[in-house]
């Protein structure tokens, strides 16, 4: 700024004091005032009078009168008239800073050294004089541009003659002359001290208006001087509040940098254990599928089991009711047996009773009839030989019947009770084979629950996590987001900034093409605009450096709005295989429920094979050898079953 070349400019100016007002003052403030009307001749001391010519002989007197001096016309005193210092000028000056005037418009109006009272009369009133019609004021007339005063004739001092009649009256008329000459010359004197008086006084008034207009252009010198240092604060600020918000952006972009490779080794890590998560989930849906398998297996084998089961039941209950029916068909037998030997033994006994009252009979009876009587004793003891032979025959044959009925019965009794330790044996290996297969499909099961459980925990848990990493992700998408359209309000305030510092540059231009069009009258304002060039100079620098960083701010803001749009479409992506594995999981959750279906399914038919195992060893209560208690299921079986089955409803 031109600030220390215009304060020696006015040191200078303060310290010459008898130079002319022109080369007092250097005009730099062209566009402020005026130009200052025309100055009249500096009149120091008093008026000088004109020389009188020598004195000329007194026949020279003679010569013609001259003409009368006619008065000079009356001048109108213009002393109240303000002068006119050229205030609007001030007023109207603005100096390319916008609204940069005094505020003290009042107070300047107000003020008595702008407006200076000439009404007062600083000496008696004189001769009006005339006012004259044209604009600018002629000049005021100096001794030496009076009109010459008309020669005085000279007196003969030869002439010592008396004096006569004419002698006197040309010394009346030569007096009259003086007399007139002198009035004349008192009228010139009083007019030319009026003029003196005038000149001292709009002198007085000059330097006044000088010292005011000096002030005044000190005063707005200082104005200036303080606008353009606060102006030159202000931008200092500007620029270091633009190097603090570019350092502050520098390091926002080297902390999203290191949250960027944070968020990048997050998201390597996440995608580490995504594929680890994949691999084991690979590895359990081949466990799954090979558990499937031997499910599968398992299942047809116990069917098989069942099948076989169900034909050992079948032939033991056809054994059972063939022993039935044997054992009925011999009781049957007996039975028949023992009514013919009760039929028999009641016929000998009949016929036992019947003997002896024929023996009573004979005893009692004569002679002749004791012969009739031994004839028919001797018919009836062969008829009774010949029953007990047939008794005898009858016996041995019932008894060989019953020895077979023995036999056959210990014989059916044998094979039955091998049928039932075979059936019971194989029952038994059975369900022994079958408790270890259930057993062992327990184990599976307990072991596919804990693993499913521990899946479902671990999966849980990365979902978790994968939820806690997308809401952290969210929230740092949103924080880059408050970050970018903060770094975009920073970038427009910068923006805005260089804008000012663009019309401020302007307004400069303008400024240094009032100095440069000033520059030639003075060489200290050639200083002043080698100073302004500089720092104009500086302003190029600063501002280039500035638009630098500005488009450098740019840049990186677009790269950062690119980068963001790239990690919200993987944040997309990553959410879209999410997604598909919160899919593939419902799935897989779907199949378990279908394999635990099915595991309540085989579990039903187990707890009715349970069932019927548990009648069939109710029905064997009545058997000879019932089967052992440690053939029986666990009596917790089934409480564990229905335990399984409401862990498996929760």
């Amino acid at each position: 700024m031109d600030s220390d070349a215009e304060a020696e400019e006015i040191a200078s100016d303060e310290e010459i004091a008898g130079v002319d007002d022109d080369q007092a003052y250097s005009v730099d403030f062209d566009e402020d005032l005026a130009p200052s009307p025309v100055k009249p001749a500096n009149v120091k001391g008093k008026t000088v009078l004109p020389s009188q010519p020598p004195a000329k002989p007194i026949k020279a007197v003679v010569a013609t009168l001259p003409p009368k001096v006619s008065k000079p016309p009356p001048i109108v005193d213009d002393d109240d008239e303000e002068p006119d210092y050229g205030d609007d000028e001030f007023e109207k000056d603005d100096d390319g800073y916008g609204d940069a005037s005094f505020e003290n418009e009042s107070g300047r109006a107000s003020s008595p050294r702008h407006h200076v009272n000439l009404s007062v009369p600083t000496r008696p009133p004189s001769p009006p004089r005339a006012i004259e019609k044209s604009p600018p004021k002629p000049p005021k007339l100096s001794p030496a541009q009076l009109p010459p005063s008309p020669p005085l004739t000279r007196i003969d001092e030869a002439s010592t003659n008396p004096p006569t009649r004419e002698a006197s009256r040309y010394i009346r008329q030569l007096e009259t002359q003086l007399l007139d000459e002198n009035d004349a010359l008192k009228h010139q004197h009083a007019q030319l001290t009026r003029t003196n008086n005038d000149l001292k006084n709009e002198l007085r008034f000059l330097q006044q208006r000088h010292v005011d207009e000096k002030r005044l252009r000190s005063e707005k010198f200082q104005q200036k001087k303080k606008r353009a240092d606060e102006r030159r604060l202000q931008h200092e600020l500007v620029l270091v509040t633009t190097k603090q918000t570019l350092q502050e952006v520098e390091a926002k972009y080297v902390t999203l940098e290191s949250a960027m490779m944070a968020q990048t080794q997050a998201m390597e890590l996440l995608q580490t254990t995504f594929d680890a998560c994949d691999a084991e989930k690979r590895v359990v849906e081949e466990r799954h599928r090979v558990l499937s398998d031997k499910y599968q297996s398992a299942l047809q084998d116990i069917h098989v089991l069942n099948g076989k089961l169900e034909a050992a039941v079948d032939v033991r209950q056809h054994t059972q009711h063939k022993y039935e029916k044997a054992m009925l068909d011999y009781k049957v037998a007996l039975e028949v047996v023992e009514q013919r030997c009760l039929v028999k033994l009641q016929c000998m006994q009949a016929m036992d009773k019947a003997t002896a009252e024929r023996h009573q009979e004979r005893i009692e009876l004569p002679e002749n009839y004791r012969l009739i009587v031994e004839a028919q004793r001797e018919r009836y003891e062969k008829l009774e030989e010949k029953l007990l032979q047939d008794k005898r025959e009858m016996e041995d044959k019932a008894t060989r019947e019953r020895d077979r009925f023995d036999k056959a019965l210990a014989m059916a009794q044998q094979q039955r009770i091998q049928a039932e330790e075979r059936a019971d044996a194989k029952i038994r290996d059975e369900a022994i084979k079958v408790f270890r297969e259930r057993d062992a499909i327990d184990d599976q099961r307990r072991q596919l629950l804990t693993s499913l459980a521990t899946q479902n925990a671990r999966l849980d848990e990365e979902r978790g996590k994968v939820d806690a990493l997308r809401t952290q992700l969210e929230e740092k998408r949103l924080k880059l987001v408050q970050d970018e359209i903060t770094v975009e309000a920073q970038a427009k305030q910068c923006h805005d900034r260089l804008l000012q510092l663009a019309r401020d540059e302007d307004t400069v231009n303008t400024r240094k093409r009032e100095v440069l069009a000033l520059s030639a009258s003075t060489l200290e304002k050639s200083r002043s605009h080698t100073d302004v060039v500089r720092a104009l100079e500086q302003l190029q620098i600063a501002h280039a450096e500035l638009q630098d960083k500005f488009n450098a701010l740019s840049r990186q803001s677009t790269q950062q709005t690119a980068d963001h749009d790239h990690k919200f479409q993987l944040v997309e992506r990553e959410k879209t295989a999410l997604e598909r594995a919160n899919a593939a999981l419902g799935h897989e959750k779907l199949q378990l429920a279908k394999a635990r279906m099915e595991c309540r399914q085989m579990m039903e038919g187990t707890r009715k094979l349970d069932y019927l195992l548990r009648q069939q060893a109710a029905l064997g209560n009545i058997y000879v050898h019932p089967p052992s208690n440690q053939f029986k299921p666990p009596p917790s079986w089934s409480v564990a079953f229905d335990a399984d089955k409401e862990a498996s409803m929760y």
